[in-house]
């Protein structure tokens, strides 16, 4: 199995973005969610190792990465995100993007869509009207939205981990939890985010124009649980029109734990499909 690598980059705004990098081949981008990091693309990274060259970046103020400037909207990590790209040289990069990924790579597309060949969102926000956004009242995340979140990496209340032990475990954990060792390493990397607050005011306003969705013509496809309780599946949700969509039974927001199998082969058979072209 081949070893991710660890690797930092320094962007023209002065933030150091952590990032993993495996694989050769094609190139693949992952985007992670909110309250998690990079991490969270490991297992993905390593199974397409042999045929993909794969980059996971930890997004500003989550994981490893700096958080010097604060983010005003998603759109300050698309630009983050171009200038990474173009700093590595990517180039006509399949783009997977999960929950807050997803959305981050929806506007990476609608602006910059000669970057890339295709686009995965999985159990993405950003799809849905601004009445059918929901996912901020969940049973739950008033305990964690209201919990000291550290604002640096040495400030972490000792009761923050069980809060989102206790959040995950009834909105990410409820159809399959992951093996102890990736249990701590995704608790980890969640207690590493020091901008909780600027990423869910983030999540909140972000919203594509009619303009913006009508720019994304790339093939896409959208991964979504049938069980996601973070962000439910809606079928009237908004969507690129020359998107596929896959509703997989019993899995729930964390479809790459849930249903990995599934969803690897979902990836692979996609990108195949562009290369081929």
């Amino acid at each position: 199995m081949q070893k991710i690598k660890g690797k930092n980059i320094q962007l023209k705004n002065g933030e150091t973005y952590f990032y993993r990098e495996a694989g050769q081949g094609p190139q693949v981008l992952f985007l992670h969610g909110n309250m998690s990091s990079s991490a969270f693309w490991d297992k993905s990274m390593e199974a397409l190792a042999q045929d993909y060259h794969s980059f996971a970046p930890d997004l500003r103020g989550f994981g490893q990465s700096s958080y010097q400037t604060r983010i005003g909207s998603l759109w300050d990590y698309v630009e983050d995100l171009k200038d990474f790209m173009e700093t590595l040289g990517l180039s006509q990069v399949h783009l997977v993007g999960w929950s807050l990924g997803g959305a981050v790579a929806l506007g990476l597309v609608a602006r910059y869509p000669k970057l890339f060949k295709d686009l995965t969102i999985i159990g993405a926000l950003g799809l849905a009207e601004p009445k059918q956004r929901l996912v901020w009242k969940l049973p739950g995340f008033d305990d964690v939205l209201g919990s000291p979140w550290p604002e640096t990496r040495q400030s972490k209340d000792p009761l923050l981990g069980y809060a989102v032990e206790m959040l995950w475990q009834s909105t990410m954990y409820h159809v399959k939890e992951p093996n102890p060792q990736d249990h701590k390493k995704y608790l980890d990397a969640s207690l590493e985010q020091v901008n909780r607050k600027d990423a869910i005011r983030a999540l909140r306003d972000f919203y594509l124009t009619d303009d913006q969705w009508k720019k994304i013509q790339l093939p896409c496809q959208a991964i979504h649980g049938e069980l996601d309780r973070i962000v439910p599946y809606y079928q009237q949700s908004r969507r690129a029109q020359n998107c596929h969509v896959h509703l997989l039974d019993q899995c729930g927001h964390f479809v790459m734990n849930d249903r990995f199998e599934i969803y690897l082969d979902l990836l692979k058979n996609f990108f195949q499909r562009q290369e081929d072209q």
